[in-house]
């Protein structure tokens, strides 16, 4: 079985997923968040707030773990968070539907785009299970 393949039309019909990151006494805290944009399996992009809790983790660790699944599939990222600043790459995710949280667009202070980047992945697809690193 081609694992990213699979993993890849799978992430496709995920909008919502699960993202974790490690708090300031480094227990996991792990939120739903929406997909705004994806590149292969291995970039996953998502929103929130500049002040809130989930940026003030990754600013401190930016160790993250993201799985998304479709009924009795699913796949588990590990990887790293980055706090993406640059404006160009903000304007390429952004969705008309983020206005609901960032009044002012793409250019709303609290507007924090979060990049997440995986190194390993867990696959259980089809009845079949594998890890490996990306």
């Amino acid at each position: 079985m081609d694992f990213l393949k699979e993993a890849h039309k799978l992430l496709e019909r995920c909008d919502e997923m699960e993202i974790a990151s490690v708090d300031l006494q480094g227990y996991p805290r792990v939120c739903v968040v929406s997909k705004l944009k994806s590149k292969g399996i291995d970039v996953i992009y998502f929103a929130t707030g500049a002040s809130g809790t989930k940026a003030n983790h990754f600013n401190q660790n930016p160790k993250a773990s993201v799985c998304f699944h479709d009924r009795c599939d699913s796949v588990t990222l590990v990887g790293e968070v980055a706090i993406v600043k640059d404006l160009e790459e903000k304007k390429s995710v952004w969705r008309d539907w983020l206005t609901n949280h960032f009044k002012d667009g793409v250019e709303d202070d609290e507007f924090c785009l979060l990049k997440f980047e995986a190194k390993e992945a867990t696959f259980w697809i089809k009845r079949n299970f594998a890890t490996q690193s990306l």
